[in-house]
């Protein structure tokens, strides 16, 4: 009897591990799979964050290359700027200095006209004044000691004509710069102006006065056309 009741019991015990073992192999297989899922579920986040730390290296290296750029535009217009300031500067001073030489050749210009104008004139002038020398001597053949009323009609009206022509003439070569040298008695005798003829010795005259005057001299823009013809003490 004892025989009997023992056998049941040991079937009961197998059937009770078997079932542990098996819902042991479960937990095993359940905690696997877990464990599984948990790594297939984490790697997913590992690619996005790996993704992430890509794209954020890209985006920075893209701003870097911008930044770049703009700072190699900005540079560009920088230097460009600078050319034109340079060309305006340069063709500012090309501008004053073509001014300058054109004010140059202007007073150049009027300078070798006024140089040419004198030299047509004290080219000229030689001719004006033997004209004026024969007009004075006219002047003085009618009215030898200045008083013309012993004159007639006929020679009044003469010499009024001569004096006339004289003093038109002078007038108009006045105009053009010509000056009179016609030094007064007991001048004293300046060679650089005067040309003395002749020398005479007078008591109470000191040596080198001007006593009369031979021949008128002139003078054109400072330039000593003829000097005066005297005679001088000596």
């Amino acid at each position: 009897m004892e025989d009997i009741k023992t056998e049941p019991s040991n079937k009961l015990n197998k059937e009770q591990e078997a079932v542990s073992n098996s819902n042991s192999q479960e937990d095993v297989e359940v905690q696997n799979d877990s464990e599984h899922t948990a790594k297939n579920v984490s790697k997913p986040h590992a690619d996005n964050n790996a993704t992430a730390e890509m794209i954020k290296e890209e985006g920075s290296s893209s701003e870097a290359e911008l930044d770049n750029s703009e700072t190699k535009q900005e540079e560009a217009e920088v230097d460009e700027l600078a050319k034109i300031i340079t060309e305006l500067n340069n063709s500012q001073d090309q501008n004053l200095r073509l001014q300058a030489e054109i004010q140059n050749m202007h007073k150049r210009f009027f300078q070798d006209l006024a140089k040419a104008r004198v030299s047509g004139l004290l080219d000229i002038a030689p001719v004006m004044l033997e004209t004026l020398d024969n007009l004075e001597k006219a002047l003085g053949f009618y009215t030898p000691d200045g008083d013309a009323s012993q004159l007639s009609d006929n020679e009044k009206s003469i010499q009024h004509g001569v004096d006339l022509t004289y003093k038109t003439l002078i007038e108009g070569l006045n105009k053009f710069g010509l000056e009179e040298i016609n030094p007064q008695e007991d001048e004293e005798f300046n060679p650089e102006y005067h040309e003395a003829l002749a020398q005479v010795k007078l008591k109470g005259k000191s040596k080198g006065m001007v006593i009369a005057v031979i021949q008128k001299g002139y003078m054109m823009h400072n330039r000593l056309l003829r000097a005066a013809k005297v005679q001088v003490t000596e």
